[in-house]
């Protein structure tokens, strides 16, 4: 999808709101083509009123995108699949039992993994710590 500054957006908004010029004769004049955007009604909506200053409905620019044969490309979702329906395995024992009070330094250490998605991939981060002094004793952060 191109990138178009201000200037022409606010021309091409002024256009098709006021019914200045007919949908064929914008797309010839101006070369836009059918396309994908991230921006789907609620949020250019909310730019239409808060940069330009015009009142419309979700409905109409949701009408005028199909007009223009302008589609959103909505973020997938997570699907969990068959892998996580099956019972986990090398399921270890629960020996602390909800008792997370140390009464000495070094009794009990816990840990835990975070998943961080980024664009590039996952980042795992990994931390160890002392439930007696609550402080962590490493923390490492790893790409896979």
């Amino acid at each position: 999808m191109a990138k178009y500054d201000n200037e022409f957006k606010k021309e091409i908004v002024e256009l098709v709101h006021n019914k200045i010029k007919k949908r064929s004769e914008i797309k010839c004049e101006y070369g836009i083509t059918p396309s994908t955007v991230v921006d789907g009604a609620p949020r250019l909506k909310t730019e239409l009123l808060d940069v330009y200053k015009i009142k419309t409905t979700m409905k109409r620019i949701s009408k005028i995108m199909r007009g223009y044969g302008i589609k959103v490309n909505g973020i997938k979702k997570f699907k969990a699949g068959p892998a996580s329906s099956k019972p986990p395995q090398n399921v270890k024992e629960n020996l602390l039992k909800q008792n997370f009070k140390a009464e000495r330094k070094n009794q009990i250490w816990v840990t835990d993994i975070t998943y961080i998605w980024t664009k590039d991939g996952c980042l795992y981060l990994s931390s160890i710590l002392d439930l007696w002094s609550k402080k962590k004793f490493i923390m490492r952060l790893e790409i896979q």
